[in-house]
């Protein structure tokens, strides 16, 4: 029975998906040639959320850059803070605990904004971590401009929430300012045409390229041996400095571990990530200096660990 329906499902797919008329622009292709583009710095961040009540957030958040020279690895930055996030009303707003490194502003942001709420709910407390996370890696990427030509940013460039498109235009000044092109490269897409992802309709072509959809936004291959299609952004003004990055990624887009993604994006990926043990690590610091306040801080955790302890019998 459910074979059956597995079948079925497959055959929806394939007719709502795969089968429909492909009206991709074959004059918007520009085939990617390897070139050295100087120094390239590549920026990533990881966070970890320590503590959850309905009221407060802690969470850890590690910012990185790694700067390659002829896909050498010259230099790395670390920037990594304790964020707490708390409510006051409608708003959220933050407290910034500095560990190494330079830090991002505090920011307040009102939890009925219609970029971040959840439906007719307000957002959750959580979600801040991930505005505060992208904001510092926006800062990072500005305090690095001139060590590098160019500055590669995992995932895209597009504003998704309040305060964000005005950090990204500041870095694009500083960027223009310095002659050091910005641009980013997401590993997923929302790129959406009449029903369609855009990147999947591409999938069938053969070698190293890029098929520009609009200004500063396109798809890229950057290993022909590689299955994978990612969306690439580049600052709207530097946009004739768009092949040259693009050669520069896919000289440094040769790692057997994932051809076709830059190898100094899977580096910084390891350097800025936050594992499991990292964050057990500062739980036990964390409960070890509260002392006797743990068990006063676990009453308003408990409210939310109910569903954990569920989910673990």
């Amino acid at each position: 029975m459910v074979k059956e329906i597995f079948s079925r499902i497959i055959e929806s797919i394939e007719r709502k998906v795969f089968d429909k008329e492909n009206d991709i622009d074959e004059s918007r292709f520009i085939d990617v040639k390897k070139v050295d583009c100087g120094r390239m710095a590549f920026i990533d961040g990881g966070q970890a959320e320590l503590l959850k009540a309905n009221n407060f957030s802690l969470q850890f958040i590690r910012t990185a850059a790694l700067i390659f020279g002829s896909n050498q690895k010259k230099e790395s930055i670390v920037n990594e803070f304790f964020v707490l996030i708390s409510i006051c009303g409608e708003e959220y707003e933050t407290e910034i605990f500095a560990v190494k490194g330079e830090c991002v502003d505090e920011i307040k942001i009102n939890s009925f904004d219609e970029t971040i709420k959840e439906g007719k709910e307000r957002a959750s407390i959580s979600k801040v971590g991930g505005i505060v996370r992208r904001f510092a890696e926006l800062e990072l990427a500005k305090q690095i401009v001139g060590k590098s030509e160019v500055v590669v940013l995992d995932g895209s460039l597009k504003s998704m929430v309040k305060g964000e498109k005005e950090k990204i235009e500041e870095l694009f000044r500083k960027g223009e300012e310095k002659g050091v092109v910005i641009s980013g490269l997401a590993k997923t897409s929302r790129m959406i045409k009449d029903g369609e992802c855009i990147l999947s309709k591409l999938a069938g072509k053969e070698g190293e390229w890029y098929y520009r959809i609009r200004p500063g936004v396109g798809a890229v291959r950057l290993n022909k041996q590689s299955r994978y299609i990612f969306e690439f952004n580049i600052n709207m003004n530097q946009e004739d400095k768009t092949n040259e990055v693009l050669g520069g990624l896919a000289a440094n887009s040769n790692d057997n571990v994932f051809p076709g993604y830059p190898y100094g994006l899977i580096m910084v990926d390891k350097l800025a990530r936050v594992s499991n043990e990292g964050k057990d690590y500062l739980l036990t610091l964390f409960k070890a200096n509260a002392g006797k306040k743990w068990g006063k801080l676990k009453t308003n955790l408990n409210v939310l660990n109910a569903h954990e302890i569920l989910d673990n019998i």
